[in-house]
C-alpha cells in the first residue's frame, strides 16, 4: 500500500482471524446473528414475490423460509484485501444473476460501504431487490461511554474500544448514490439485558465482532479497569430488575435494481390539485 494511501478503517484480515478461532464457540453465542436474520425473513414475507436464484454475502446465517425454498443459492464473501464480492465456491459472479442479495450483520466491517453497495445493485437482475442487515448507529453506546469512563478513570486515558456506526441517514444517501430505486434504510432497535456487563464482552469476542478497527487500542484492557468498567456499567445502565442493557441498534437496507418496469415519481410541478386546495375547509 502506498504511503500516501490512507490506512482502512477496520482490519478485515484480523476480523477473520478472529472468526477462525472462536467458530467453535460461536453456537453459544450468535443469537444476534440469529435474531437479525430473522428479521431479514420478515421483511421478505411483506414482498410478494418469489426469488429463483439468491446471493447471500457474508457467513451469519440466514433462517430458511418458503420463499427461499426453490431457490438457488449463491453464498460468498467479501474478500479482505480487495471487498470484492467472492463465491465461497471459486465460481464467477456475472452482472444481474441474481434476483435477491441477501447480507446479515457483514457490511458494517466494509471499508468501502459504497462501493460494496454498487457491487450489489450491479449482480441485481433489473429489478432485483437487496435486503441486509448491519450495526447502525448507536449500537453498543452503554459499552463505549463505559469503557470510556473506566480507562480514564484508572489509567487517566482511553483506547479506542467500539467503533462508530454507519447513521440511518447516511445509509439512506448510500443507497441512493450506488444505484438503488425505492431506497430504504431505517432501525430496528434491539436491546439485550445481562446479568453481568462482562458478558457483553464475551458476547462480542466470542461472535468474532470485537473491535476491528485498525487504529484500535492494542493493549489488553486491565483488571482494574474492568472492575471500574463493570462499576459502572451496572450504575448506570442497569433496569429495576438490576439486568445490565445492551442496545444494538440493526440497520436494514432495502433497495431495488432500476427497470423501466418499476413505478416512477411524478416530475415537480406535473399535480393537478395543489395541497392548499385540498387542505381547505368544505363548505356545509
Amino acid at each position: 500500500m502506498s504511503s500516501n494511501q490512507p490506512s482502512p478503517l477496520f482490519d478485515r484480515a484480523l476480523l477473520k482471524r478472529r472468526k477462525a478461532r472462536h467458530a467453535h464457540r460461536l453456537a453459544d453465542h450468535n443469537f444476534l446473528f440469529e435474531e437479525v436474520g430473522a428479521r431479514l425473513c420478515e421483511r421478505l414475507d411483506d414482498i410478494n414475490r418469489t426469488f429463483s436464484k439468491v446471493l447471500v454475502v457474508g457467513e451469519a446465517p440466514i433462517a430458511a423460509i418458503g420463499k427461499l425454498e426453490s431457490a438457488v443459492i449463491t453464498h460468498a464473501l467479501l474478500d479482505d484485501d480487495t471487498e470484492v464480492i467472492t463465491a465461497i465456491n471459486g465460481g464467477a459472479l456475472a452482472p444481474e444473476s441474481f434476483d435477491l442479495v441477501l447480507s446479515n450483520m457483514a457490511l458494517h466491517w466494509a471499508n468501502d460501504l459504497p462501493g460494496v453497495l454498487v457491487q450489489m445493485r450491479l449482480l441485481l437482475k433489473p429489478d432485483g431487490l437487496l435486503v441486509a442487515g448491519l450495526a447502525g448507529g448507536g449500537t453498543l453506546a452503554e459499552l463505549r461511554d463505559c469503557l470510556l469512563g473506566a480507562e480514564m478513570e484508572t489509567i487517566g486515558g482511553a483506547g479506542l474500544r467500539v467503533p462508530p456506526f454507519t447513521d440511518v441517514k447516511d445509509a439512506g444517501h448510500l443507497l441512493q448514490r450506488a444505484g438503488f430505486a425505492m431506497p430504504v434504510a431505517d432501525l430496528d432497535p434491539l436491546d439485550i439485558r445481562y446479568r453481568s456487563p462482562l458478558k457483553l464482552l464475551d458476547d462480542l469476542r466470542f461472535m468474532g465482532e470485537a473491535n476491528p478497527m485498525t487504529d484500535r487500542a492494542k493493549t489488553t484492557l486491565r483488571r482494574d479497569t474492568l472492575m471500574k468498567y463493570d462499576e459502572m456499567y451496572r450504575k448506570r445502565f442497569s433496569d429495576a430488575d438490576g439486568l445490565c442493557y445492551a442496545s444494538f441498534n440493526v440497520l436494514f437496507l432495502t433497495g431495488w435494481a432500476p427497470s423501466p418496469d418499476q413505478p416512477k415519481a411524478k416530475a415537480p410541478g406535473s399535480a393537478t390539485h395543489s395541497l392548499a386546495d385540498a387542505l381547505k375547509p368544505k363548505a356545509k
